[in-house]
């Protein structure tokens, strides 16, 4: 089936610029263009297509007024306004981008050194001269199928979680590869269960971070041992100072189930035996995979913010406590 890519264009000279001609020229490469005269019929349009259009291209020159005619060589009211028709789209969730087609390229510019809201079509190389309106179309189709592409979405949806997951581990791409596989639908269960063992590396590697930091104590060596000291529970002699908080204790409590299941599942704790493997098979899904996933997010948004507010050595020991010390 071939793409139809829903477009709105907004200028005062629009019926000019979009003639009927170039409507089906347009048609012809899978783009529908609809006109839009003034910031009524924008609004019109946006409504009447309710979560549908893919992009929006907007003149500079031209008035917020309902005729949308430019007071002045100078007059960007509309295009103003227009931003703030996109970004109240956006807080909906709808996520269009949207594009600068104009003769004055160098208005947009000027404006730029004083407007910081044009960064985003700067930065993303979205404004273009009417002579390239060609050149437009195809960088409008590019951009819209990969914000409409799964790792696009997840990647915005958790972009915190995922920064946070860089940045303290090194794991943002393992957990968008499973966010993408688990939409995907496409599920193995082979493949399904073969997660299981990098997710419970991800948490080796965090708890190799707080004890670099002091975070823990070296006597905690194991993950059965980390998932009960930072729950509050004497391990090793080594307990958390009463008073003291290392991990809220509703996360402690999921890090707890997250690695009964992923050391289940990746064949590292020969004691416990939930039988993940037959589970994953049996049920032919991923949701026990996104339930570790989601959880696994969660950490990384812990570890990231406490080890960076948590750097002095002696005060993370002053935490915790040995035998000899209770």
């Amino acid at each position: 089936m071939t793409k139809t890519y829903k477009v709105i264009m907004i200028d005062d000279e629009v019926d000019t610029f979009c003639s009927e001609e170039r409507i089906a020229s347009c048609l012809e490469e899978g783009v529908e263009l609809m006109r839009a005269h003034n910031l009524g019929e924008l609004t019109r349009l946006l409504e009447l297509n309710d979560g549908q259009v893919d992009a929006l291209i907007t003149g500079v020159n031209f008035g917020a007024g309902e005729d949308g005619v430019a007071a002045d060589d100078q007059d960007s009211s509309g295009f103003n306004k227009v931003q703030q028709i996109v970004e109240k789209n956006r807080g909906m969730g709808r996520m269009f981008p949207y594009y600068i087609c104009t003769d004055r390229p160098e208005l947009v510019e000027e404006r730029y050194l004083r407007y910081n809201q044009l960064r985003e079509l700067v930065h993303n190389g979205r404004i273009f001269h009417k002579d390239d309106f060609w050149t437009l179309i195809a960088k409008l189709k590019q951009d819209v199928d990969e914000i409409n592409s799964p790792a696009f979405r997840i990647r915005n949806l958790y972009a915190l979680e995922l920064q946070a997951a860089k940045d303290c581990v090194q794991a943002d791409k393992l957990l968008l590869d499973i966010l993408v596989y688990c939409e995907s639908g496409a599920h193995d269960p082979q493949d399904t269960i073969n997660y299981f063992n990098p997710l419970r590396k991800l948490v080796e590697n965090i708890q190799d971070q707080c004890a670099h930091l002091r975070i823990i104590p070296e006597e905690i060596r194991t993950l059965n041992e980390f998932k009960r000291f930072v729950q509050g529970r004497s391990e090793n002699g080594c307990q958390i100072v009463d008073g003291q908080k290392i991990m809220p204790q509703t996360l402690a409590r999921s890090l707890a189930y997250y690695l009964d299941v992923v050391q289940d599942a990746s064949h590292s704790w020969e004691d416990l035996k939930l039988g993940v493997d037959d589970y994953v098979r049996q049920q032919q899904n991923t949701l026990l995979l996104q339930t570790m996933v989601t959880i696994a997010l969660e950490l990384c948004l812990w570890f990231n913010t406490y080890s960076l507010e948590n750097q002095d050595l002696k005060a993370n020991e002053a935490k915790w406590r040995r035998g000899e010390t209770f």
